[in-house]
């Protein structure tokens, strides 16, 4: 069950965390396979000082892009089992525009993010200013990995389609598609056990990266090159006979 208690302690670790705002996306396709090799190169885009009176402690965030997936990996102080009961729940916070009071639901009251689309473990649901849970809809699907597991992990790879959308008719509510192409979109993690006591790491304004494309010079030094290659092989074909 949600709670609005946050530790002192918790709040300045995610104040700090905000240092590690990435601006630019990483274009890269994560294969859901629960092993995180894929993750090498990824680039860290949040950090997050260990809260001793939170039990689960969220203290890093990868995060990549492909056409098709939004991709994160999260890593933990210790070994837990995520999103079995309240005690180890992970919550994902979206703002789709601008991020500011009006737009969504300020979380812990920290004014770090305002979100107008929550994930409980892999349960998506609408937010609005001043509603936690607004009860609009939301067409999308969260796939961790491990979740629920039955031995303890220090890593969970999320991807979620770039396709997810949402309708919240109620004041103030976002309908439209969560992870706009063309500009910036913000997230936050954090836990809500049940002592209270949660961890908060964020916000990250992240725009989504496009797949590397070569620039007019490169390719122009490619036919070049490919030019060259060919009289090459022409003349290896075709040698000149002395008289």
């Amino acid at each position: 069950m949600y709670r609005h208690i946050i530790s002192s302690a918790a709040l300045f670790a995610g104040v700090l965390a905000a240092s590690g705002v990435a601006s630019a996306g990483f274009y890269k396709t994560i294969p859901m396979q629960g092993t995180f090799q894929s993750w090498s190169g990824v680039p860290v885009v949040a950090t997050n000082a260990v809260d001793p009176n939170a039990p689960v402690n969220i203290t890093q965030v990868q995060m990549a892009n492909d056409s098709t997936n939004l991709y994160f990996l999260l890593t933990f102080s210790s070994a837990i089992t995520p999103d079995t009961s309240a005690n180890n729940m992970i919550y994902l916070a979206v703002n789709s525009t601008d991020n500011s009071a009006a737009s969504g639901y300020n979380v812990f009251g920290s004014s770090l993010i305002y979100s107008n689309t929550g994930f409980e473990g892999n349960y998506p649901f609408t937010q609005s200013a001043g509603n936690f849970n607004s009860g609009g809809s939301v067409t999308t699907t969260l796939n961790a990995i491990p979740y629920a597991p039955t031995t303890a992990t220090t890593e969970q790879e999320i991807s979620i389609p770039l396709s997810s959308t949402q309708t919240d008719s109620s004041a103030g509510g976002f309908s439209g598609t969560l992870f706009p192409s063309t500009s910036p979109f913000t997230v936050a993690f954090y836990t809500s056990p049940s002592s209270g006591d949660a961890s908060f790491i964020g916000p990250i304004a992240y725009q989504l990266a496009t797949a590397s494309v070569p620039e007019p010079s490169s390719l122009a030094l490619l036919a070049v090159a490919a030019g060259g290659l060919f009289l090459v092989s022409k003349a290896r074909r075709n040698p000149v006979r002395g008289l």
